[in-house]
Formats: C-alpha cells, structure tokens, sequence
C-alpha cells in the first residue's frame, strides 16, 4: 500500500507500507476459520470467523500481534474492540496459523 503525502510547494512524497496477502487456512477448527496478513515488519492481525460446531455461537473477532526477533508471536490479551475473547478463539489461532512459538 502507498500513501501520497503533498506537502507546501507542490513536493510530493510517497510512504509505502508494507502488507502481505491475507493467509487462509485450508482448514477449520470445530468450525471456525482462520485469515491472518502481516503489517509493518512485525505485526499481525488474526481473524477468526464462522458459527462454532457446539453451542451455535457465531466469531468474528479481529486479534492483534507482534512477532518478535526470536521469531516468538505475542498475542494481545484483547480483540480489536478491546473485549477478552475465549479459549477457543486461542485454539483457532494455534492450530491453524504457520506460527509455531504463540504466546498469549
């Protein structure tokens, strides 16, 4: 992604940020599904949605996480609306993402 800044005497200066492609496993877990893409050098956002197999509750839970120099992924304790999220959620992210080293 790259964004133009203008500033005054018509310079133009463009950012460019770095995004990788959303990643989606193949998989589900007990019926949700996992979609998760890198921003910046280090960070990552992991998506959790669908209808869970037992109890009917529907995900959709944004996740954010910093990946850091031993390759460890710090995982936030909240999702993107500030809410605790459960077990399960940890599950989706653990079983299906590339990651091996998550710490939540």
């Amino acid at each position: 992604m790259s964004i133009t800044k203008f500033s005054f005497l018509w310079s133009v200066e463009t950012i460019t940020t770095k995004t990788t492609p959303k990643m989606k496993a193949d998989t589900t877990y007990y019926g949700l599904s996992l979609e998760y893409y890198r921003t910046g050098e280090s960070n990552i956002t992991f998506c959790v949605q669908g209808t869970a197999n037992y109890g009917e509750n529907y995900y959709d839970v944004e996740v954010e996480a910093y990946q850091d120099e031993n390759g460890n992924v710090l995982v936030e304790g909240t999702d993107a609306n500030g809410y605790e999220y459960g077990n399960l959620v940890r599950r989706v992210i653990t079983e299906l993402s590339h990651y091996n080293s998550i710490i939540f």
